[in-house]
């Protein structure tokens, strides 16, 4: 099967990229010129930036499934602007040129973020979108995005799941959460928030991967 990835470069991404390719997948990846060299090994680079993307029609000709991961994170002093023009409407320039083409699913990779995370301990697919609560610009416009995707599975203009994966670790993930608190533990400098019994979500990245690999079948 021909599979476009974009995010192919992240944590999350590369795992995916990587074992869609081991499942035997033609893999190729949206990504832009400066990024190319950091693919894994077997993966097609396409060059596009979806801030301004150029080609995506002639891009997912004869594609059957799009994996789209790629967002601007958490990142200070970034305009709210620059995650509206990448996550919002580069998603929704990648739905238009996949319904426009053969795509036959698109899996659209959000954030638990946009539904009370962290903290909400009965959550599930049924949590309205709380993005407002955190004051985050990823989570909003995250929350946009979701919303696009999933009008253009009840408009039935084409086949889509949305994941909302939590904190994600495992080998590779070399600027996360887990290993920045590796860190300052090795250094004797982990300060402790609240009284101890705080909560959050945490996922092995293997099982991340899978839950992807499944949303695409």
């Amino acid at each position: 099967m021909k599979i476009l990835i974009t995010g192919a470069t992240g944590f999350i991404g590369r795992n995916l990229a990587i074992a869609l390719r081991d499942h035997g997948h033609e893999v190729r990846a949206l990504v832009r010129p400066a990024s190319v060299a950091q693919l894994p090994k077997g993966i097609t680079p396409i060059q596009d930036d979806l801030a301004h993307p150029t080609q995506l029609s002639d891009t997912l000709q004869d594609t059957q499934t799009v994996y789209h991961l790629a967002a601007v994170r958490d990142q200070w002093g970034v305009p709210y602007q620059v995650y509206r023009q990448v996550n919002v409407e580069g998603t929704r320039a990648l739905l238009q040129a996949a319904a426009a083409g053969d795509v036959r699913r698109f899996i659209y990779c959000s954030s638990v973020g946009v539904a009370e995370n962290p903290g909400k301990l009965d959550a599930d697919e049924t949590l309205p979108h709380h993005w407002e609560r955190s004051k985050h610009n990823y989570h909003h416009t995250k929350a946009l995005a979701e919303d696009l995707t999933l009008e253009y599975a009840r408009e039935k203009q084409l086949a889509t799941t949305v994941v909302r994966p939590c904190i994600t670790y495992g080998p590779g993930d070399t600027w996360g959460m887990i290993p920045r608190m590796a860190a300052m533990l090795a250094r004797g400098r982990y300060v402790m928030a609240g009284a101890g019994r705080n909560h959050i979500h945490l996922a092995y990245i293997d099982d991340v991967v899978q839950g992807l690999l499944l949303a695409g079948e």
